[in-house]
């Protein structure tokens, strides 16, 4: 009996020991994949285009890497002023850890026009347009632009590993080099090498920092002119005098025109004669001739 109490008491242990194995790894299999935060606009992107659900998705963990958009935004306003309009714009663009790029005023007094173009943070973009709608009194024009460059920041980020694992490979080869031929010859594929590199990254820090900040133009005018209907300094006295001038002018043209006419008609009567007569005696040959 004893011995027979002793087995059934092993069976038990072993009985529990695989059941909290089992618990234990189906606990560890069943682990939940950290989840993203709603409303981040983000690709899961894995080595060599593998997808998630394959078995090696499993082993290797997705890279996670943030859309890059490129965004540039036109618009037109009326506005009551220019000037003011613009430096309201500049305090915008500065308040919302953005840059004026450029700005322009021109025109007359009373007729102005102008243009601003800047920069702000791409998560602010929208409500730059609600201010910039805002400060005008009519929008005469407004259009959007935008471009993914996501795919190209990627090539451009596996660009960048091949050549650097490109670039160490030329320093130990040049670190063994024998003769100077071959330490030459080395130095000139890693100078290639090093400018692709700084190539490739001056692209890179491009694509980052124009997808972070969207860029804004816009054309200003005013909504009215204040030129008055008749120009200052107009007469009619002196516009009539004007007029009659130009008339005067044009018949003492005419009347000299005559006159050279007039007195140079025996110079070209008598060249027209002589032109005439060798005309009628040419074809008076020609007639006889044949």
């Amino acid at each position: 009996m004893a011995i027979i109490l002793l087995m059934l008491g092993c069976s038990g242990s072993t009985t529990e020991e695989l059941a909290m194995g089992r618990s234990e790894s189906i606990s560890y299999d069943s682990m939940a994949p950290a989840q993203l935060m709603p409303g981040q606009d983000l690709e899961l992107l894995t080595e060599k285009g593998i997808p998630t659900g394959s078995s090696r998705a499993i082993d290797q963990p997705p890279i996670v890497i943030a859309r890059l958009i490129v965004q540039n935004i036109l618009m037109t306003l009326l506005v009551e002023s220019v000037t003011n309009t613009i430096d309201n714009i500049s305090s915008m663009a500065t308040d919302m850890g953005g840059f004026v790029v450029s700005s322009h005023i021109g025109g007359d007094e009373g007729s102005e026009y102008g243009s601003v173009s800047f920069r702000v943070p791409a998560q602010k973009t929208n409500e730059a347009r609600s201010n910039l709608r805002n400060m005008a009194v009519r929008v005469a024009e407004e259009s959007s632009q935008t471009q993914d460059v996501t795919e190209e920041y990627v090539d451009l980020q596996g660009r960048l590993e091949n050549l650097n694992h490109t670039e160490e490979q030329y320093i130990l080869l040049l670190e063994k080099a024998e003769s100077v031929e071959d330490m030459l010859k080395v130095q000139n594929e890693l100078s290639i090498v090093q400018g692709q590199i700084e190539q490739a990254m001056g692209r890179v820090q491009y694509l980052e920092r124009t997808s972070a900040m969207s860029l804004i133009s816009v054309i200003i005018h005013d909504t009215t002119s204040e030129k008055p209907i008749v120009a200052p300094g107009w007469s009619f006295q002196e516009t009539s005098k004007d007029a009659f001038r130009s008339v005067a002018h044009f018949s003492q043209w005419l009347a000299g025109a005559i006159i050279w006419i007039v007195v140079y008609s025996p110079v070209w009567a008598s060249l027209l004669a002589l032109t005439y007569l060798v005309a009628r005696r040419l074809i008076w040959r020609t007639h006889n001739s044949a």
